[in-house]
């Protein structure tokens, strides 16, 4: 399984930006991911006890060159901690953002999730999610998916053109949405 991870950076000594890419490597981490400025071509799955993951200004998308299908970002842990900006996950077979936990932690600004086979969004119990200026569109299924207990807050969501419900959320959950 092959992946290319683009990253911009600013060179703080010349003063120009570099680019960096890595042709070949595994998708599967025991860790996290942080990416910033970064443009992710590939499917990403990470499995611990307890993740955090960080997109900032960065993308995960699919790569067309591979033919088996996956979500974008799999997340498989006991406690998964989620903070992305201005990021996208698109065009993936599967979930967009899928995640596999006891809890998770996400707060999410000015995101687009779209374009994915599946769920844009399929997060587990117990799920606290705080997102603001999302926009979660053109996905195969649903919307979002949450199980039981979740918790979840939308100010300024775009939430439109899903294959089924725009938001699913199980027994025992909240939901609260402003200007959606």
């Amino acid at each position: 399984d092959d992946f290319v991870l683009t990253t911009n950076f600013y060179d703080m000594v010349g003063g120009v930006d570099v680019t960096v890419s890595a042709a070949t490597a595994a998708s599967l981490s025991t860790g996290g991911i942080e990416l910033h400025n970064t443009t992710y071509t590939g499917d990403f799955h990470s499995v611990n006890d307890s993740l955090s993951v960080v997109l900032d200004n960065s993308s995960i998308a699919k790569n067309a060159d591979r033919e088996k299908d996956s979500h974008g970002l799999g997340l498989y842990a006991d406690d998964v901690v989620l903070e992305t900006v201005n990021s996208s996950i698109a065009s993936h077979s599967l979930d967009g953002l899928h995640i596999e936990s006891e809890t998770t932690a996400w707060t999410s600004t000015e995101d687009v999730i779209q374009d994915n086979g599946e769920d844009g969004i399929d997060v587990g119990a117990n799920s606290n999610l705080t997102i603001y200026g999302i926009e979660i569109w053109n996905n195969g299924a649903r919307g979002l998916a949450a199980a039981n207990g979740s918790v979840i807050d939308f100010d300024y969501a775009r939430i439109d053109g899903n294959g089924s419900h725009g938001v699913d959320l199980e027994n025992t959950g909240t939901l609260n949405m402003d200007n959606c």
